[in-house]
């Protein structure tokens, strides 16, 4: 019976066990503290059993049930992965800068500080310089550097002077703001690579 499952019956499987996944989490969310109330919802395993075996009545051999569901399961698990990683994020609220701050200054995730990051990555790769316990530069520098090879302008620190913006030559321009100095030696990124001392470039 399952050889001759076409991929419309597959999806269809699929979807009434997302459905009956998801009826549970919201009977789960209705309970709330409730310890009884939650201790009445059935467990996900048993959940997604009745799903796959209402989806499949022909399907009678349980161990056989069992094994479709697991990979039913772990299907459902890989589309919710690739659909939330197609997703677009959603856009950042920017609030007005003043050009004395960097870019992703408010950017503090738990454990994001360069401390931390030297700790898990020093017996990986080779690090130099120094890592501050309470700077999170190096994180906020991924993000900006993300920021502006995807075409976007850098909203950083005001550059020093206008006539900086020229100073590059061979057909390239500097942006007007900078992005932030990095962790391991305190200077922008682009400076870190060779290519400018001042904002990241772009062709003019």
């Amino acid at each position: 019976m399952l050889r001759a499952l076409t991929d419309a019956q597959a999806g269809e499987v699929l979807d009434i066990t997302a459905k009956a996944l998801l009826g549970r989490q919201e009977a789960l969310a209705r309970a709330g503290t409730d310890e009884a109330a939650k201790a009445a919802v059935p467990p996900a395993d048993e959940v997604a059993l009745g799903a796959v075996a209402l989806a499949l009545p022909d399907v009678t051999d349980g161990r056989l049930l069992i094994g479709v569901t697991a990979l039913v399961r772990a299907t459902l698990r890989v589309t919710e992965s690739a659909t939330a990683l197609a997703t677009p994020p959603k856009e950042r609220t920017h609030k007005a800068r003043s050009g004395s701050e960097e870019m992703f200054a408010d950017y503090n995730p738990p454990n994001g500080d360069d401390r931390t990051l030297h700790d898990a990555l020093s017996g990986v790769v080779g690090l130099h310089g120094w890592w501050y316990q309470e700077r999170r530069s190096a994180l906020r520098q991924i993000r900006a550097v993300n920021h502006v090879l995807s075409g976007k302008p850098a909203e950083g620190r005001q550059l020093r002077g206008p006539e900086r913006l020229d100073a590059l030559g061979d057909g390239w321009r500097s942006d007007e703001r900078t992005i932030p100095g990095s962790a391991w030696c305190g200077r922008p990124f682009w400076a870190s690579c060779g290519r400018s001392p001042y904002g990241p470039p772009r062709p003019r």
